[in-house]
C-alpha cells in the first residue's frame, strides 16, 4: 500500500523499515561476542580503558571457538580437522596483531607475520617461519580449499611438532603451542599502554568485529 506525503512516494513498508532501524542499535549491542559478553560489556570496558578485562574476554573468544572444541574425546579427532581450525585461528589471532579488518589478499602475508612473531618470541612454532610460504600454501590453502594437504605437506597426531625429513606436522602439538602463541598475545597486551600499538590495532580489529554484526539488507535484493 503506498500512499503521498508531500509529494513522497510514501509505502507502509518504509515505515516498517525505520522501526526495524530504530530498534536495530540496541540490537547490535546485545550481540555475544563470548559466552556472557556482548559488543555492549566490550564497549563499557573500551570506555573504561580496561586492558586486563578486554584481556580476558579475548583469551575466552578464542578460546571456546579453536581450544576448548579439540579438548574433548581424543578418539573422535582428526588431524585434518585440527590443523584446519588452527589455519583459521592463526589468521584470526594476527589480524588481531595488525589490526586488519579481514585478511582477503594477505593470507599468505599474515602466515609469514605470525611465523615470524613466534620465532621472535621464542615460541616453539617458530620453526616454521623460514617455510611460512609452503605451509600457507601446501597446509592451510590445501586443507582449507580441497580438503587435503599438497605440496607433499602430512599431518599426524603424534611425534615431534614438525618433522621436516617427511613434512609431518603433529596436529595435537601444533594446536597446543599455538594456545602458547594466544597466551603470548595476551601478555603482550597486559604489558602494553592503552595507547601503544598493540592496543590500537586491536580496538581497529574491534570495530570490524562490531561492525560485521551489523545485518546488510541490501544483499539478496
Amino acid at each position: 500500500m503506498r500512499c503521498f506525503r508531500g509529494g513522497y512516494k510514501h509505502s507502509i513498508s518504509d515505515d516498517i523499515n525505520r522501526v526495524l532501524n530504530s530498534q536495530y542499535v540496541p540490537m547490535i549491542e546485545s550481540t555475544y561476542l563470548a559466552t556472557s559478553f556482548t559488543v555492549e560489556d566490550y564497549r563499557r570496558l573500551e570506555r573504561e580503558q580496561n586492558r586486563q578485562e578486554i584481556a580476558r574476554f579475548i583469551y575466552k573468544r578464542f578460546k571456546e571457538r579453536y581450544i576448548t572444541p579439540l579438548r574433548g574425546n581424543s578418539s573422535k579427532k582428526h588431524g585434518f580437522c585440527t590443523m584446519a581450525i588452527c589455519c583459521l585461528m592463526i589468521e584470526t589471532l594476527e589480524s588481531f596483531w595488525q589490526g586488519w579488518c579481514d585478511t582477503k589478499g594477505r593470507g599468505c602475508k599474515a602466515f609469514n607475520g605470525f611465523f615470524k612473531r613466534c620465532k621472535e618470541n621464542g615460541l616453539k612454532l617458530g620453526e616454521f617461519a623460514a617455510i611460512s610460504k609452503d605451509f600457507y600454501e601446501g597446509v592451510r590453502c590445501g586443507i582449507l580449499h580441497q580438503g587435503e594437504t599438497t605440496n607433499g605437506w602430512r599431518i599426524r597426531r603424534k611425534g615431534p611438532l614438525y618433522d621436516p625429513s617427511a613434512k609431518i606436522i603433529n596436529a595435537t602439538a601444533f594446536h597446543n603451542e599455538l594456545e602458547n602463541a594466544l597466551k603470548r598475545y595476551l601478555s603482550a597486551l597486559e604489558e602494553s599502554d592503552w595507547e601503544s600499538k598493540i592496543w590500537q590495532n586491536l580496538r581497529r580489529k574491534m570495530k570490524h568485529v562490531i561492525a560485521n554484526c551489523q545485518r546488510d539488507d541490501t544483499q539478496g535484493v
